[in-house]
């Protein structure tokens, strides 16, 4: 899963900025008619629907798309979805904000670590050296039998 994530995140477009935010608000509006459509099945949770959008917003184009989606989630759940009265609704909205911004920072963390060094999700390159999660052996190691021997 982690390949076909680095390699969709790697033949990222490069639209101007206006494209990208204008496709990253039509991901948002795709998400608001979902919800509408499923209004009766989600109405526990209003801004399920969302995440997914932020998360393509910030994956397909950059971090600042995935924030501009944060944004405009929460003003159209917070305006359509979120039931009276609007101080109930202050701590739902920003762990949603929270999380979209998290959701953003990570997944541009992510296509800066892959750009930078092509080291992956887990941090580091496999070499051929055992396998990718095995830790390789260190060089800075003293060896038992030889430790206390003096001389050749």
């Amino acid at each position: 899963m982690d390949r076909l994530l680095l390699r969709f995140m790697s033949v990222t477009p490069r639209y101007p900025l206006w494209v990208r935010y204008l496709l990253s608000l039509g991901l948002v509006g795709l998400a608001f008619v979902a919800k509408l459509l499923l209004d009766d099945q989600l109405r526990p949770d209003p801004l399920m629907l969302f995440i997914p959008a932020i998360f393509l917003a910030s994956v397909i184009f950059d971090r600042g798309s995935g924030v501009l989606a944060t944004g405009a989630s929460a003003a159209l759940a917070a305006r359509y979805f979120i039931p009276p009265p609007p101080s109930a609704a202050i701590a739902p909205l920003l762990i949603f904000l929270a999380s979209g911004l998290c959701l953003a920072g990570v997944t541009e963390a992510l296509r800066t670590a892959e750009a930078l060094g092509g080291k992956g999700l887990r941090g580091r390159s496999h070499d051929g050296v055992g396998a990718p999660d095995q830790e390789r052996p260190r060089d800075d190691h003293v060896d038992p039998p030889s430790a206390g021997a003096i001389g050749p």
